[in-house]
């Protein structure tokens, strides 16, 4: 048996859990497998499985609710861990384990601060530290630090050089000790 018939089968045997929705009790429940079901309403028995819909500014999955003729889009991941993940800390932030925004299994989700989020981002990839002119609120370029080295070099201090290129001195200094751009440094350094 190969490993996706296998995940298959295991997805399948996993418990769902139903909850009613909060503030749509009667009209809505969810799973914590992330699925959002539509109750019957007078004059029907059919219960449904509501449709979700993905954002693409985001990469979210969003859901339309409805209550009172009233719509309203609600992330599923987030509506999942209301109800289904432990917040004893008051945490503001849900966290994708696995880095997927469209696995909102409860399984897969947890409460973090944004710190919290940030770092697991860039623990797990999702995020690359992009340095030097790459990085699009750098101040300095890397060729200005090739001139600020240069300038170092032949005994400017810091606050002249760093009016030169409109940043605080410290920035001249962190580059000056190599705490800053030292991929920069060449035969000038």
């Amino acid at each position: 048996m190969d490993d996706g018939n296998l995940n298959d089968i295991l997805y399948i045997c996993r418990m769902e859990i139903w909850k009613a929705l909060k503030n749509y009790e009667g009209l809505y429940e969810i799973s914590n497998l992330g699925r959002i079901m539509s109750l019957s309403k007078k004059g029907s028995t059919i219960e449904k499985i509501r449709k979700t819909g993905l954002d693409v500014s985001t990469g979210y999955l969003n859901v339309v609710l409805r209550k009172d003729n009233k719509p309203l889009t609600k992330r599923v991941h987030r509506l999942v861990a209301e109800h289904f993940v432990p917040n004893p800390d008051n945490k503001p932030i849900i966290n994708h384990k696995d880095g997927n925004k469209r696995n909102s299994n409860a399984d897969n989700l947890e409460w973090c601060t944004y710190s919290e989020n940030t770092k697991h981002s860039f623990k797990s990839g999702l995020q690359k530290k992009i340095f030097g002119n790459n990085n699009y609120i750098t101040k300095i370029k890397d060729e200005d630090v090739l001139e600020i080295k240069k300038l170092i070099n032949i005994g400017k201090s810091n606050k002249e050089i760093s009016k030169l290129f409109g940043v605080n001195p410290s920035q001249i200094s962190r580059i000056k000790t190599g705490a800053r751009r030292s991929h920069l440094c060449n035969d000038i350094c």
